[in-house]
């Protein structure tokens, strides 16, 4: 069944997908998907050689992903 994307409403709040090169369950495309249906401010952040479980493999690389998006935001909140 396909979806329907019509009817769904674009992300307005900033957005980070992590995306890891050997990620068997999202191909490429997913990143480039996401960003389609994004309005507000979005990041794409690839990690080379991850698997599906980059918080696992990679917590730094979420923890410093997650803090440059909330300041990127407050910085946007304070101007």
């Amino acid at each position: 069944m396909p979806l329907d994307t019509h009817h769904v409403a674009d992300v307005t709040v900033p957005t980070t997908f992590i995306w890891s090169t050997d990620d068997i369950a999202i191909t490429r495309a997913g990143p480039a998907r996401c960003a389609q249906h994004v309005s507000g401010p979005y990041r794409y952040v690839e990690v080379a050689g991850g698997t599906h479980w980059i918080p696992e493999e990679f917590p730094q690389v979420v923890a410093d992903a997650v803090i440059e998006q909330v300041g990127a935001v407050n910085s946007d909140i304070s101007s």
